[in-house]
């Protein structure tokens, strides 16, 4: 899967999104108010994923198991 299919599939609303752990103050999860169309979704890059407030990273991106579904849709 490429970068941009993972963060297409990311918020396309037919799985659950990998999101991050919220522990970090400047996590969009913790503003107040609370803007709930964000969620600490995180974002595919080359290197892994990434919170969009920048402080959480998880080092490996694990492709949907069921990516070929996606290509029928």
């Amino acid at each position: 899967m490429t970068i941009e299919e993972l963060n297409e599939q990311q918020h396309c609303g037919m799985i659950h999104p990998y999101t991050c752990d919220r522990k970090a103050e400047e996590c969009e999860v913790k503003l107040d108010p609370r803007d709930y169309s964000k969620d600490g979704i995180l974002i595919a890059m080359e290197d892994g994923w990434v919170c969009p407030c920048g402080k959480y990273k998880q080092a490996f991106r694990n492709e949907y198991p069921f990516k070929s579904q996606f290509n029928k849709l």
